[in-house]
Parts: C-alpha cells; structure tokens; sequence
C-alpha cells in the first residue's frame, strides 16, 4: 500500500516540484473547460448583438446552438493540432521548454485573443483564442504526464499521475468560481474571465529559467555532467560522484528500451490489439458523459428548471467534488486492480446517464414534481463520483500499461488523439442535440459506455500486479521490467524516466 508519509520523507523536494508544474501547466485546461458554461447566455447575447450589428442578421436559436457548439468545441479541434505538433517540440526543445515555454507562448496569443472579442469580432475572436487555447490543452495534457513520468519514482508514479487529473480539476474550480455572474462573467466583464489564465502562463515562463531540464534530456545528449547537475537539483543528493548519481536515479525511475514506431508497434499483433483497446479506455473518458458535463453542466440543469438560482453554482461544486474524490483514487490506484476499478466506474457512470436521460424525459414530458428533479440531480452526481474516483484517473495512463515498453510511446500518442477526438465530436454534438431532443441526448452517452464496458470486461487485461505477463511472452509495460533490467546495460541503449 503506498506510504504517502513515507514517499514525502523520501522524495519531497522531488514531488513539490513535479505538483508546482504540473498544477501550473495543467490548470489553464481545466479552468477553459468550464469557463464558457456559466457566461453562456451573456456571451450569446454579445454574438447575436455582433453578428446583427455588423450584418443585419438576426441569428436563429437554433444556428446560435450550432455556433456555440463550434466555438466550445474549438478547444477540443486545437487540442489536435496540439497533438501533432507535440512529438516536434519535444524533441526540438526537450519537455520543459515545451511544457513551460513555448507551450505558454501560445497560451498568451489564445488569451489576448479571447480579451479582445469583447470589443470587435467576437465569433472569430472566440473561435481563434480557443483553438489556440486548444492547442495549449493538448501539448499540456500530453507533456505533463510525460514530465511526471521522466523524473517520478517507479513506485509512486502512478500516484503522481493521477494529480494531473486533480489539476485539471482545481483549474475548472477557479474557472467556475470567476465566472460566476457576480464575478468575471457578467455581461461588462466575461472577456477579462477568459483572458485570465495568462497569468499562469506569465508564472510558469518566468520559472523555467530556475529549473533545469530533466536528467533524462541529457542522458539522451550523452552530457553526463549537465545530467548528474539535474539530478542533483531534483533529488537533493549530495555527496556522490557522477557515475553513483546515475547509478542511484537509474534505480528510481522507470527505463524503458528504444521506442518503435506506430507502424513497427502495430506489426505485433499483440501491441496492435492492446493499442486498440487502449483507444476504447481512452474514449470511455469521455464517451462517459464527463465532458458534457462539465462544458455544459448550467443549461443541462437550466433546460429543467432545477432550482435556478443555484444552477450557477454547480460548476464550482462538481470541481471541488471532483478533487475531493480524486483523493482516493491516489490510493486506489497503486492498491486495487486497474481494470476492476474502470469497469466499476464506469458501471456507475453509464448508471448515471441512463437516469439522467430518463428523469429529464419525465420532467419535461410529464412535468413530474421536485421528485424527479431531485433524481436527475442524483444522476449527475453519481457521474460525478464514477467518473473522479476511476474512470478519469486510470484512462490516462491504462493504454501505456497495456502495450510492450518499446511501443509504449505509439500508445499514448493514439490514445491522447482518440480522447479529443472524442471530445470534439461530444462537446459539438450535445448542446445543439440536447437542446433539440432533450433528454434523449444522454443516450449518446449510455450506449456507448455500456458497450464499451461489455468490450473490455472480456477483453482488457489487468495490468495493476507484476505477474501478469501475455501469454504469447509479450511483456506489459506496467511490469517494468525484471527481464529488462537484467539485460546487459553496458551499451545503455535504455531511455530513463520515460512514461
């Protein structure tokens, strides 16, 4: 069982270090994520004043329901982009300068973007600072796990992975805080809600000058003395010689050989269908329903009439939910099995969406009372529970558990692109379907989990205990790596520290 207490004693300047990152890279997507939810009817108001300003148009409800789907999901379409430029910059710049550096250069041209939509061309404006923002997202969500991974101990790594969930989190509570009407999401001040994750941006390019890249940077550039520099720095080691420093953070960190391709990974057939479902668990994240719920978590309830002075609200409580229960998935993650856990929650998660689709369908059908509202509520937190205490945590770093370690980079690079993929198709898809068909916009949601639950519970295997290994002797990553580490090093063709 992991030893919180322990880990700290041990590592602490180490893991303050990688939560500072990773909190301040991760932070602006989740705070993006929810920050148009709440402002919502006040940034279509601005649209539909624009659009009738300068063309003489008045904008049907139905097309403003398509444009507000395209400018939400503009996120999720730059988080592509991102995506295919992150394997370039990372290895131009290294992981913290992308991460830290030039990753916030594109963060701060989003926000001036999004700042000046309030006063000239707010659909373009909107749609440009998102993708932009987008593009942030997706090099941030993929590098700061991949940042965690080069300097984590093996044994805590996949406690620390689950904080980037955590920051996604924490940066959607303050999203959801500030753009509380009686905050930055008014009418008079939702453009300076939008531009203030720059501040994060500021923060983390003014400290990338402190730290220093990873040991594992070096290593790949055969400089030694810069590495055993770096590893001094990240874990306090005084008093040992280059070559014991290497031989002591060689202990530490996961190594994994050479990476393939994605065409020499797939030329396995057992890497080829362990990349596959690693796909399928990457789509549950979102094919869960989570995004929904989070872009648009105030007009789902609006369109009920639950309680509306609260609605607003909301987005803050499900944030702080969502942290609070994200807390026990740290422990649950190194001590109970990893496919037991996602099927389990996402049992709960496809539970709550059938009951989403069906108490809407019965408020809005046959005006039941308060009763039905009240279930409907229910559905939405027990989405909330499955989703935070499972199926969002362990999606991230499932699909490279699956996989040999030499094709351990092709799986996460499929896996990061299916999840937005995914998500721009739902955060597109929803509102305007929710707004025509009410509640049978859920069943976009519960289908496909439940499918996708029948799927792997016959097919995905548990990658959580060392002594599982394929039958045809294909080796998972997730057991690294006795057979590996016994391997002659003398030529130490091994990449250190990497996911």
């Amino acid at each position: 069982m992991l030893d919180v207490s322990h880990a700290f004693r041990e590592h602490g300047r180490l893991i303050y270090i990688i939560l500072g990152v990773v909190v301040l890279a991760v932070a602006p997507c989740g705070y993006h994520m929810v920050a148009l939810n709440v402002p919502t009817k006040n940034i279509q108001k601005a649209l539909k004043a624009e659009i009738l300003r300068d063309y003489g148009l008045t904008i049907s409800d139905s097309a403003m329901d398509l444009l507000w789907g395209l400018i939400v999901s503009c996120q999720s379409i730059g988080a592509l982009i991102g995506c295919l430029l992150l394997m370039p910059l990372e290895s131009a710049f290294g992981i913290k300068n992308t991460l830290m550096l030039y990753s916030n250069g594109v963060l701060l041209c989003g926000s001036i973007f999004l700042f000046l939509s309030y006063n000239f061309n707010t659909a373009l404006m909107l749609v440009l600072g998102r993708i932009l923002v987008g593009i942030y997202t997706g090099l941030s969500s993929a590098l700061a796990p991949m940042y965690v991974a080069e300097l984590a101990p093996s044994k805590i790594k996949g406690s620390l992975g689950c904080f980037v969930h955590i920051s996604v989190c924490f940066g959607a509570v303050l999203g959801a805080f500030f753009s509380l009407e009686s905050f930055l999401g008014s009418e008079a001040f939702w453009n300076v809600l939008l531009f203030l994750p720059a501040i994060f941006a500021v923060i983390q390019m003014v400290i990338c000058r402190q730290i220093p890249h990873t040991p594992n940077f070096f290593l790949a550039k055969d400089d030694t003395e810069m590495a055993a520099e770096s590893i001094r720095f990240f874990y306090g080691f005084e008093g040992l010689s280059d070559q014991e420093l290497m031989a002591k953070y060689r202990s530490l960190v996961t190594k994994l050989p050479p990476q393939l391709s994605f065409r020499q990974s797939i030329a396995n057939p057992t890497n080829r269908k362990m990349i596959f479902i690693g796909m399928v668990v990457s789509a549950t994240q979102i094919l869960s329903g989570s995004m929904a719920t989070v872009a648009y978590s105030t007009s789902m309830f609006n369109s009920l009439s639950i309680i509306n002075g609260l609605v607003p609200l909301f987005p803050t409580f499900g944030a702080l939910l969502s942290i609070f229960l994200t807390l026990p998935a740290l422990r649950l993650v190194e001590t109970y099995g990893r496919k037991r856990l996602l099927i389990n929650t996402l049992i709960m998660c496809a539970t709550a969406t059938y009951l989403l689709c069906f108490f809407s369908l019965i408020v809005k059908g046959f005006n039941a009372g308060s009763w039905a509202s009240f279930m409907f509520f229910v559905g939405f937190l027990l989405l909330g529970v499955g989703y935070n205490l499972g199926t969002g945590p362990v999606s991230y770093f499932i699909p490279a558990e699956l996989v040999s370690p030499d094709s351990v980079g092709s799986a996460l690079s499929v896996a990061v692109a299916t999840n937005w993929t995914f998500t721009l198709l739902t955060t597109f898809l929803y509102y305007p379907l929710n707004e025509a068909v009410g509640g049978w916009s859920y069943l976009m949601f519960a289908i496909p989990t439940t499918l996708c639950i029948i799927f792997l519970n016959r097919n995905l295997p548990e990658t959580k205990f060392p002594s599982l290994i394929q039958s045809d002797g294909v080796i998972l990553a997730c057991n690294v790596l006795p057979e590996y580490a016994n391997l002659e090093e003398s030529t130490d063709s091994f990449n250190y520290g990497t996911i």
